[in-house]
């Protein structure tokens, strides 16, 4: 087959113009790229200069093909290289050529075999493109549900999604591990403070506690005994004797004596 190649440099520019293209009704032309860092998954997508419809072309051994219907009109053809790199599909470079018109054959078309391979490239740079828009929404759902499922796990943890306090309809409102641990911390220290009220009072946070506590009562008890009077005993260990200690109020009104029928000692009052 006959063919002619038509080459493009890149230099810093991504975005530069070509040399002229014509129509020729007797050779293919092929588009060879230097100068950029091409991957072995790449394309060109070709159009007319004011248009919406595009051919997408991959490289051959020859080069990339250049679609003649683009060469009819006269109209600059843009020529956008695309690298297919994991998941996305990038436009990494332009190129504009000038397009010249000539006059060309009214029944020339590609031959039955050529036409079946543009049509199997074409078919399979568009399933390359789709496979990738279907990556590329796939991993923007999975960021999606991450980010929500890191939202509730704050959420859970703290009472906030995204560093902001959750609404008062939130589920976590109230309900989670920051705040139980808050409640647990206010609830134990509020039993100490009236734990204390009711031992020894002056806390503040019951009414009369200064006279309704364990510390009160125990000396009104202890007043109402040294008034009254009484007595204790107490055995020493070392020597085995037995020792009573009276209040003075009670010395005078307290005698013993020794039960010998029984063996018991007895204690009288009065």
């Amino acid at each position: 087959m006959i063919y002619k190649t038509t080459t493009v440099s890149f230099g810093a520019l991504r975005k530069i113009t070509g040399p002229a293209l014509q129509w020729q009704h007797n050779e293919k032309q092929y588009l060879i790229i230097k100068g950029l860092d091409l991957s072995d998954v790449y394309a060109v997508d070709f159009m007319n200069k004011g248009d919406t419809d595009t051919i997408t072309m991959t490289p051959t051994a020859e080069g990339v093909l250049i679609p003649d219907q683009f060469l009819l009109d006269g109209r600059p053809l843009i020529a956008y290289i695309v690298v297919v790199d994991g998941e996305s599909v990038n436009t990494i470079a332009q190129i504009t050529f000038p397009v010249n018109v000539r006059g060309r054959r009214t029944d020339m078309s590609p031959e039955p075999a050529e036409q079946q391979q543009i049509d199997q490239l074409i078919a399979t740079m568009n399933e390359a493109v789709a496979d990738s828009q279907a990556s590329a929404e796939e991993s923007e759902r999975q960021a999606v549900i991450s980010e929500e499922h890191a939202q509730d796990s704050e959420a859970w943890a703290v009472g906030q999604r995204g560093g902001a306090d959750v609404e008062d309809t939130d589920e976590t409102y109230q309900n989670n591990a920051k705040y139980y641990a808050g409640e647990a911390d206010r609830i134990s220290r509020d039993n100490a403070t009236l734990a204390e009220s009711w031992s020894v009072g002056g806390t503040g946070t019951r009414q009369g506690e200064d006279t309704d506590n364990a510390k009160y009562y125990a000396e009104v008890a202890q007043q109402g005994a040294e008034e009254s009077g009484y007595a204790w005993f107490d055995v020493n260990l070392q020597d085995g004797e037995m020792y009573v200690t009276i209040t003075p109020n009670l010395e005078e009104d307290v005698s013993f004596m020794v039960n010998e029928a029984v063996g018991t000692l007895e204690v009288t009052y009065g």
